[in-house]
Formats: C-alpha cells, structure tokens, sequence
C-alpha cells in the first residue's frame, strides 16, 4: 500500500526522501510527497519519519464484533465454567 503523508505533521526534513528506493519522494513547499506512480509500496519511509507524518493506509477498517459464546447465557462469571 502507498503511504499516506500528513501534510500538517511534516517539518521538512527530508528523512524519507534519502531511504526511498525508487526516490518516489520529493518536496513540494516544504513537505513531503509521494509519486504514487513511482512508489514501490515498500513502507521503507514510514519509519525515517521522525515526526510520524508518514503512515501505511489501515487495512483493518472493519468492525470488530465477537460471536455470543453459547456459554455466555449459561454462566455468569468465568469462575462458573
């Protein structure tokens, strides 16, 4: 996945631009940006950040919602199974 820059937190420091790879990054007035169509997806970046402006897309945007144990209508505490 192509990392996502966050404008407001990047200082400019030009952290990123020295480990990429493929030199998909470059400044635009100041701040990171990524060339999406050069950019080999290797997350190489996110970590140099040192202001944490550079992030990996979330993958795990769905919910969350746990099954009822069968067991859960049984018995009222752990201590009862």
């Amino acid at each position: 996945m192509i990392p996502v820059i966050n404008k407001d937190g990047c200082d400019g420091c030009e952290a990123c631009m020295d480990v990429c790879p493929p030199e998909a990054i470059t400044m635009v007035d100041g701040k990171a940006q990524i060339n999406e169509p050069i950019c080999e997806e290797c997350g190489v970046c996110v970590p140099e950040c040192p202001t944490g402006a550079i992030t990996l897309p979330d993958q795990r945007r769905q919910v969350f919602h746990p099954c009822p144990s069968p067991l859960s209508s049984r018995f009222s505490s752990p201590r009862d199974l």
